[in-house]
C-alpha cells in the first residue's frame, strides 16, 4: 500500500511509495519517496525526491536532494546541488548548484558546472568537471565530431589545463578526452 502523510499531498499507484511533505507527490512505482516540499516522483523504483521542488522522472535508485533539483531517470544518478540537473544514464552526480550531468559516470563537481560522458569505463576513470563555471566532456578515441566529422587529435586538448593568450588573459574552454 502506499501512504501520503504531507499536507495535500498524493500517492497512488504502485507498491510502498510514500508521500510526507506539504504538496508532494508519488504517482507509481516501487518504494519512491517524496518527501520535499512542492517535491515528486513520477515512477520506478527506490527513488527519492527530497529536496524543496525537487523531481524524479523514474529509474532507479536516483535521488534529488537539492532544492529545484531534477533527475530524468536512469539507475543510481544524484543531483545534490541547488538547482542541479541529471538528464539521465548510470551513476552521475550533479553535487554543485546550478550543475549538470549526463551519460556515464560523470561528476559535475563545481558550481555552474556541466559533465557529460560517451565513456563507460567508470570507476577510477570517472569524467569529473575541472572547476567551477566549466564543462567537461569525455568519450572514447574518434567519439569527437564536428558536423559529422571526426576532430583531428591537435584539436583536442589532452591536458586538463586552462591556458593563457598573448595578451595573459585565461582561456577557459572545454576539456575533451578521448
Amino acid at each position: 500500500s502506499n501512504t501520503a502523510k504531507g499536507y495535500a499531498s498524493v500517492a497512488s499507484g504502485g507498491y510502498q511509495n510514500f508521500a510526507s511533505n506539504y504538496y508532494s507527490v508519488v504517482v507509481g512505482g516501487m518504494r519512491n519517496v517524496a518527501s520535499g516540499y512542492l517535491s515528486a516522483v513520477s515512477g520506478g523504483e527506490r527513488n527519492t525526491a527530497d529536496g524543496w521542488a525537487s523531481a524524479v522522472g523514474g529509474g532507479y535508485l536516483n535521488s534529488a536532494l537539492g532544492d529545484n533539483s531534477a533527475i530524468m531517470g536512469g539507475y543510481d544518478n544524484i543531483a545534490a546541488g541547488d538547482f542541479s540537473f541529471v538528464a539521465g544514464g548510470v551513476h552521475n552526480s550533479a553535487m554543485g548548484t546550478n550543475s549538470f550531468a549526463a551519460g556515464s559516470y560523470a561528476k559535475a563537481l563545481h558550481e555552474y558546472s556541466g559533465v557529460v560522458n560517451f565513456n563507460l569505463a567508470g570507476g577510477s576513470s570517472y569524467c569529473e568537471s575541472m572547476g567551477d563555471y566549466t564543462f567537461n566532456f569525455c568519450g572514447a578515441a574518434d567519439s569527437v565530431l564536428n558536423n559529422g566529422n571526426v576532430l583531428p587529435i591537435n584539436m583536442v586538448d589532452m591536458t586538463n589545463l586552462w591556458r593563457r593568450d598573448a595578451d595573459d588573459n585565461v582561456l577557459y574552454y572545454a576539456t575533451i578526452v578521448g
